[in-house]
């Protein structure tokens, strides 16, 4: 049922009722090796990069139909041309009311162009990262992004180069290592925070029982 470390579960999958049998988990069927590999989106680490997102996403309002329900208490006794406000500062206006679903014009404010005509060359800045069109379609837009926050600011960013993730829960930083660039992914080495990784395991088990 994959509820627990795959080398155990591999086998008492084979054991009977009454059999007791001393089992050795390797690291990699266990808890995984003292270093770990993951793959994230280059776009959290870069410092600069190109992306492309739909182009709804830049609109400064978008029109979305949604089930009263779904707006709670603020759902009920609704009249066109009412705005609402809700969490991350969002605000909505009611423009139409049928039956269940009700149609919202929702201010785009969280996107880096709003207020801004969106055209090849425009500029905009939001939360440490610059944006610059690069590319327009009738569905998506390509930008150039130069990300002021990234860990690599102002640094190399290329296989083999370190740096340190802040950890604020354990109060240190988590060392980490770009071992691979592919495309719009990179791997990142990292230590494997599982207090037993790395360690070979030994289990003595009994089956009492089989249902």
């Amino acid at each position: 049922t994959n509820s627990v470390i795959p080398g155990f579960e591999a086998w008492v999958a084979t054991m009977k009722k009454g059999e007791r049998k001393m089992i050795q988990v390797s690291p990699k069927d266990g808890y995984g090796e003292n270093v770990i590999v993951r793959t994230v989106p280059k776009f959290e680490v870069a410092p600069e990069f190109t992306i492309t997102v739909e182009k709804i996403r830049f609109q400064d309002v978008i029109t979305q139909v949604v089930p009263r329900s779904d707006l709670g208490e603020a759902g009920k006794d609704l009249k066109e041309g009412q705005t609402l406000t809700g969490g991350l500062g969002i605000v909505a206006k009611v423009v139409k009311l049928d039956g269940e679903n009700i149609t919202l014009d929702i201010e785009n404010k969280d996107q880096p162009f709003y207020g801004k005509k969106l055209v090849v060359g425009a500029s905009a800045e939001k939360d440490g990262a610059k944006f610059t069109v690069k590319q327009l379609t009738d569905t998506g837009v390509t930008m150039d992004v130069v990300n002021s926050k990234s860990p690599f600011a102002g640094k190399k960013f290329e296989v083999g180069v370190q740096w340190v993730l802040d950890n604020p829960t354990a109060g240190n930083g988590i060392p980490l290592k770009i071992v691979a660039i592919n495309g719009e992914e990179i791997q990142v080495e990292m230590p494997n925070p599982h207090p037993l990784a790395g360690k070979t395991l030994f289990f003595d088990i009994e089956i009492l029982d089989v249902q």
